[in-house]
């Protein structure tokens, strides 16, 4: 058997494959948390503000022990972003073993998120991929789940 019908004959949940389902992420650090403005030229002139989040990862499929490192870009929508209409993205670059992925968020979830940070939680989230084309996956749902502040003192 060659090189190529070997991959062209494994299993869409290999352990070494990224595949629709469910996810989980350990958030190994906080990266960088930007915000700023940005003027741009019209017609009319107007002022764009962004403000984001990047989170250092580690991500695991259920079907698999193995981990991803990832990069994990939480953006804050501003006023001239349309709805969305997937939760987020997952992306794969070819021939690397870094994955990249986005969450889309309110502005009201990105503010508790940054209150949540500040306070030292969370300290992972989760989340379902649909299925993806060309490297890169919807994400479907994500979520993340806080420890009361009580139990992360004891």
């Amino acid at each position: 058997m060659t090189k190529g019908t070997a991959r062209k004959g494994r299993a869409k949940t290999s352990p070494r494959s990224v595949a629709p389902g469910s996810w989980e992420a350990d958030i190994v650090g906080i990266s960088a948390v930007h915000f700023g403005q940005e003027v741009q030229d019209g017609p009319p002139r107007h002022v764009v503000e962004f403000s984001y989040v990047v989170l250092s990862a580690v991500l695991k499929g259920e079907w698999s022990d193995l981990r991803w490192p990832a990069s994990v870009l939480i953006v804050a929508p501003t006023t001239k972003m349309t709805a969305q209409c997937d939760a987020g993205y997952l992306h794969q670059v070819r021939g690397s073993p870094l994955l990249s992925m986005s969450l889309h968020v309110t502005r009201p979830q990105y503010s508790d998120m940054l209150r949540s940070f500040e306070r030292g939680l969370p300290n992972g989230f989760y989340f379902t991929l649909e299925d993806g084309v060309d490297g890169v996956w919807p994400v479907r749902s994500w979520g993340m789940a806080m420890d009361s502040v009580c139990k992360k003192g004891r």
